[in-house]
């Protein structure tokens, strides 16, 4: 859908946006690798705080119904004493999202 017959760009008046950016030009150029460097940041904690769950998942899936298997989101074996194993992965990955979340939080 071209921006144009967009409902959400219909009242944007493009002459003022340029504009503005004009204007700020030069103080977005000084402060760029800040910026990038927050929306990396802010990328990140998205993606940590949407992978919480799947450990969770994994260990409902695949620890206390057993008998559900999926490949996809357990594409490998797990070896170990079976609910145990799956368990253990799922503490790992769970402390593995906390420490991104973390890191990107920060």
């Amino acid at each position: 859908m071209p921006l144009q017959k967009n409902p959400f760009f219909r009242n944007l008046r493009w002459q003022r946006l340029l504009r503005l950016f004009r204007y700020f030009r030069y103080d977005l150029r000084r402060i760029k690798g800040e910026l990038i460097l927050a929306l990396i940041c802010t990328l990140g904690t998205t993606l940590a705080v949407l992978a919480r769950p799947w450990p969770i998942k994994i260990v409902f899936d695949y620890a206390l119904i057993p008998k559900h298997h999926l490949r996809w989101a357990l594409p490998f074996e797990i070896k170990g004493s079976g609910a145990l194993g799956v368990a253990t992965i799922s503490c790992v990955l769970l402390l593995l999202i906390a420490l991104v979340w973390g890191l990107f939080s920060y």
